[in-house]
């Protein structure tokens, strides 16, 4: 998926947070589309991590713990003596109990 199809399926997602993301190491782009002056490429197992990212750091979260929580696959991580656990599973419209 290029650019513009991860923008168009991804609300509240920008460019700039993309590859920002992308070049901060938190987004795994296809292999032949790293480095700067390149076209980047995601594979469509990238879209889950990238709408959880956004949805999390639309709350506060920091891009990093957000990255790491889209990826644990509903397990809970530990930061900082801390567990968190997050329901990704819940449409992004639903309030929090």
């Amino acid at each position: 998926m290029d650019r513009s199809q991860i923008l168009q399926r991804t609300p509240g997602l920008t460019a700039r947070k993309l590859d920002t993301w992308t070049t901060g190491g938190l987004l795994r782009p296809t292999a032949g589309s790293r480095g700067t002056g390149n076209r980047r490429d995601w594979p469509a197992t990238e879209l889950p991590v990238i709408e959880a990212m956004v949805r999390l750091t639309a709350i506060g979260i920091p891009p990093k713990l957000a990255e790491q929580l889209a990826r644990s696959g509903g397990e809970p991580v530990q930061v900082g003596g801390v567990t968190v656990h997050v329901d990704l599973t819940a449409p992004a419209n639903q309030a929090a109990a």
